[in-house]
């Protein structure tokens, strides 16, 4: 499991604990829970939860916005009327609307960041729904503590703590699964590109691609700190190879990186830069370099 995978593995279980946490604390204090303080709880729950789930789908889904909103609309309202439930009606409409709300923001948020900024942001929300999460549950206890403690009021709903965390985790699985977050046809280190012998079989498939013995390779010019061409079209059926051709204007060496493509490598000027990625998934596939302005894009079909 590569880096970006643990960061979002690890804010998917930061925000599964906090949900479960605080509905089983609204259900065993749900007697001292006034509706407006229920209200707050059940739309800060759903609306952070839908956010960051949504968020981490975008990303994963780019660049389909459908699924990862469906699926963190879904997690949102599940949430917050499972959380506003032993309070009043209206504590739970009050977080399916903002489950749904919330999950539409992460969804869009999610599907929009480029590749380099993922990371930071799937960060910066898990940290902001750490916060906002620990605020609401010092706001129950700080108001549950004005009434006093008797026995025989602890009436926790067992089976909506299961069901929440049971049908998120099915979700979360589902997700990762259908998006082969665990590839094993990817690698990031350079590789000596094999010489074309007597027989090779060329066609062109696009201006700066070939097919070579059932493998597609294309041809990126870093020229001026620019790439050259900035979007091109592959095959999603065939192995990929990506060669990457420096000016001598630009330097001797630049840094190329994608998370999309798992690469991450120097590239020297008058050396073969080739970068073995497997078989693309559809979709769109980003990458950079440390000198040029835009992103490279490629359209796998």
């Amino acid at each position: 499991m590569n880096y970006e995978n643990m960061i979002y593995m690890l804010s998917i279980l930061i925000v599964v604990a906090f949900t479960t946490y605080t509905i089983l604390l609204t259900y065993q204090q749900k007697k001292r829970i006034t509706c407006m303080n229920g209200m707050m709880i059940a739309m800060t729950n759903s609306m952070m939860g839908s956010l960051t789930y949504g968020t981490i789908f975008g990303i994963m889904y780019q660049p389909n916005i459908a699924t990862p909103t469906v699926i963190s609309i879904i997690l949102g309202m599940m949430i917050g009327y499972i959380n506003g439930k032993p309070i009043t009606l209206m504590a739970s409409m009050d977080g399916l609307m903002a489950g749904i709300m919330g999950g539409m923001m992460g969804a869009m948020l999610g599907v929009m960041l480029q590749p380099t900024g993922a990371k930071l942001v799937i960060t910066f929300i898990t940290i902001i729904y750490t916060i906002m999460m620990a605020l609401l549950i010092k706001m129950v206890s700080d108001e549950t503590d004005r009434f006093q403690n008797k026995k025989g009021q602890k009436n926790l709903t067992i089976t909506s703590v299961i069901l929440t965390t049971a049908i998120s985790f099915i979700l979360v699985g589902i997700v990762l699964l259908g998006n082969n977050v665990f590839p094993d046809n990817k690698v990031s280190a350079l590789f000596i590109e094999p010489e074309h012998k007597e027989g090779d079989i060329c066609c062109p498939l696009d201006d700066n691609v070939e097919i070579v013995n059932g493998r597609q390779i294309a041809i990126i010019t870093i020229d001026k700190n620019k790439i050259s061409p900035e979007k091109f079209e592959l095959k999603s059926s065939l192995p990929t190879t990506l060669k990457f051709v420096i000016d001598s204007a630009n330097g001797d060496e630049i840094n190329i990186s994608s998370d999309d493509l798992n690469i991450n490598g120097i590239l020297k000027q008058g050396e073969k830069n080739s970068f073995d990625v497997g078989i693309l998934k559809t979709g769109l596939v980003q990458y950079s370099c440390s000198i040029c302005t835009k992103s490279g894009n490629i359209v796998v079909e």
